[in-house]
């Protein structure tokens, strides 16, 4: 009886095998991380360095997703599972995140169309800086007061 229950609970993979496959998914983000910052550097001098950022950003986390699901998945887990669960996640985050998905598309707007970049000195609403960041939601705003403001997309467009 015993051996039939360690039977069960015996990984189906030896030891060298898990370690490679560990070692094999940690080189796979090492890959994804080069990928994405050769993708920022390229696109860096041409479009600035906030569709630079988000560039980068776009490339890493599918990357990382990917990477994730395949050591998963040669480690012998079922990782249809875990896609059913984020299908059914994606669709609920949809409808909560409206507000997030308008300030996206603002961004990408406001990426497109360049009305200021990093570094440059913004007033909007009373409220006079300089541009420290351009994210997918927000712009990042020190005042002269070394506060930092964070704008959603939206209001800005």
């Amino acid at each position: 009886m015993l051996d039939a229950l360690l039977e069960r609970f015996t990984p189906a993979l030896a030891w060298p095998d898990i370690v490679a496959i560990l070692m094999w998914g940690l080189l796979g983000l090492v890959a994804a991380n080069l990928g994405a910052r050769v993708v920022g550097r390229l696109l860096r001098g041409r479009y600035g360095k906030g569709a630079a950022l988000l560039a980068q950003r776009l490339v890493w986390y599918p990357l990382l997703v990917i990477v994730i699901l395949q050591t998963l998945s040669r480690l012998g887990l079922d990782t249809s599972v875990l896609l059913g669960a984020a299908g059914v996640l994606t669709v609920a985050a949809g409808f909560a995140s409206q507000t997030s998905a308008a300030n996206v598309i603002s961004g990408l707007f406001l990426l497109g169309e360049r009305p200021f970049a990093i570094g440059d000195v913004v007033r909007f609403d009373g409220v006079f800086g300089q541009v420290v960041s351009m994210d997918l939601l927000s712009v990042k705003v020190c005042t002269l007061d070394n506060l930092l403001i964070r704008v959603p997309n939206e209001t800005l467009l």
